[in-house]
């Protein structure tokens, strides 16, 4: 990934793990790790969508001021 570092994704990855929004598995040869979203955090991923959709319906006008 692009613009951040490794560290920051690393500590931002466990954090969304602890809270069970993403989980994280690992294959040992080669050694690989891949995080994939849980249910729980499908759910919220949705809803920030939801949230966005809402926002640029209420305010087309400064539509690209917004994430989507």
């Amino acid at each position: 990934m692009s613009g951040i570092t490794q560290k920051a994704l690393s500590t931002r990855l466990k954090e969304l793990e602890a809270l069970k929004l993403v989980k994280r598995e690992v294959e040992q040869e080669p050694l690989r790790v891949y995080y994939s979203l849980t249910t729980e955090g499908r759910a919220v991923k949705n809803a920030i969508q939801i949230l966005i959709s809402v926002i640029n319906l209420i305010d087309s006008e400064h539509k690209d001021a917004f994430l989507c």
